[in-house]
């Protein structure tokens, strides 16, 4: 995986143009639907992918600073923004200013139906959302008939020492960039996958699934059954290829799916122009 950058400014702005490509040289060639994370209908946003982190970490709230940095690291986004989801309830509109949000939850921590319901309309109205640990939804988001979550999270969770097992779409764009993956406290759900759910990967000790894929009125919803933060953040959570998982899971998220088998080539290139705005 490399990046090549090309910067220009002027005393009033600075633009920012970034080619990402992606190596995965297990993508089959010749795939003509897909332009790598994307069906090639997907026209991704001018200013580039805007990630809110949705986060109830209790007295770990620094946990979110871990994973909000790596994704920045990645260059794949133009922001990538915190919201602490115990202190309050993010209104709709401060949703909408983002393309997606990666939402979880730790340490005993359940986000009310306030945050539910409004989760719910941000995706009804176009919004992507990413559910990543035992993340346990209430609301309009938590009601499982509604077809918002892939994973049961309410038959518990536990925290083994894992590591990544079978992955059973290596050409999955879910996938790239992501080789290993362990942790001695890899806390997951143990519920079954639910909604039509397909697992993409599994975690190694038990065959839980790791990331799930589905759609949801046409669209393309992923759950990752992992915790966000780091060996950073905790020295016992994940080392490894976490944060490409989040950051396939985010992109994905945000496009038209690609039909199965039909991933892009092994080198897939996605241009994300991102203009800021500073004082002259």
């Amino acid at each position: 995986m490399f990046y090549r950058v090309l910067a220009e400014s002027s005393s009033t702005q600075s633009v920012l143009s970034i080619l990402i490509t992606f190596s995965h040289p297990s993508i089959s060639a010749g795939a003509s639907a897909c332009n790598f994370y994307c069906a090639a209908s997907t026209v991704l946003p001018a200013a580039g992918v805007r990630v809110l982190l949705l986060a109830a970490q209790g007295e770990y709230s620094y946990y979110i600073f871990d994973v909000q940095s790596k994704l920045q690291a990645t260059g794949a986004f133009a922001a990538v923004d915190t919201f602490d989801a115990l202190s309050s309830t993010p209104s709709l509109s401060t949703l909408k200013g983002y393309n997606a949000v990666l939402a979880w939850f730790c340490c005993g921590s359940v986000l009310d139906s306030d945050v539910g319901d409004v989760l719910a309309q941000y995706w009804d109205g176009g919004g992507a959302v990413v559910a990543a640990d035992t993340l346990i939804f209430q609301g309009r988001f938590g009601t499982v008939a509604n077809g918002y979550l892939l994973i049961d999270a309410t038959a518990g969770d536990k925290g083994p020492s894992d590591s990544l097992g079978a992955v059973l779409e290596p050409q999955s764009p879910l996938m790239a960039g992501v080789a290993s993956l362990s942790a001695s406290e890899a806390w997951s759900s143990t519920g079954a996958v639910i909604n039509g759910g397909v697992v993409v990967a599994k975690w190694a000790s038990n065959g839980r699934p790791l990331v799930v894929r589905g759609t949801l009125a046409g669209r393309p919803l992923v759950t990752l059954n992992m915790l966000p933060p780091s060996s950073d953040a905790r020295s016992t959570y994940w080392t490894g290829d976490g944060v490409a998982l989040m950051r396939n899971a985010l992109l994905y998220s945000v496009c038209a799916p690609c039909v199965a088998g039909t991933f892009a080539a092994a080198a897939g290139a996605r241009n994300v122009s991102v203009t800021k705005g500073r004082r002259g």
